[in-house]
């Protein structure tokens, strides 16, 4: 299941940055370079994801895959995001500063946040791993060794 997984977005982040290179994209530059930050982190998360499992470290390959899959929810989201401002009011005229700087930031807001969210929790698992092996050494300093 992490192959295909892995596969994908390998894939899709190859397409994509493909796509970004011959094209520029409708939101302008703001957008082409948010887009391409993406594709690249997308792309790189991915791969050591797979460079990872190959090498049997496991933890980091944990790490590499929850970033890569906050990654892809990422860009759920920014369809989400595109969404919103239909919802409340697409068609005012007055709205449309508004629309511009809200695009805007969807550019970013739909993979940054989810990257800090990554990081924060492969930070928390890390640092439940240094709680778990210090109590081990912890442990092992009260057992007596034979002879003892």
């Amino acid at each position: 299941m992490g192959r295909v997984y892995i596969f994908g977005a390998l894939c899709a982040s190859i397409g994509g940055l493909l796509f970004l290179s011959r094209n520029l994209l409708v939101g302008g530059v703001n957008m082409q370079i948010s887009f391409t930050i993406f594709g690249i982190s997308y792309f790189v998360s991915s791969l050591m994801t797979l460079i990872r499992a190959r090498q049997m470290k496991f933890k980091q390959h944990r790490d590499w895959a929850i970033m890569t899959f906050a990654l892809g929810t990422g860009a759920w989201w920014f369809r989400i995001f595109l969404g919103f401002p239909m919802m409340f009011g697409y068609y005012i005229e007055s709205f449309d500063d508004f629309k511009k700087t809200y695009y805007e930031m969807v550019n970013w807001m739909f993979f940054v946040p989810h990257m800090i969210i990554a990081w924060l929790v492969i930070r928390n698992m890390r640092n439940k791993d240094k709680k778990k092996l210090s109590s081990l050494a912890m442990d092992q300093q009260f057992v007596p060794k034979d002879g003892e």
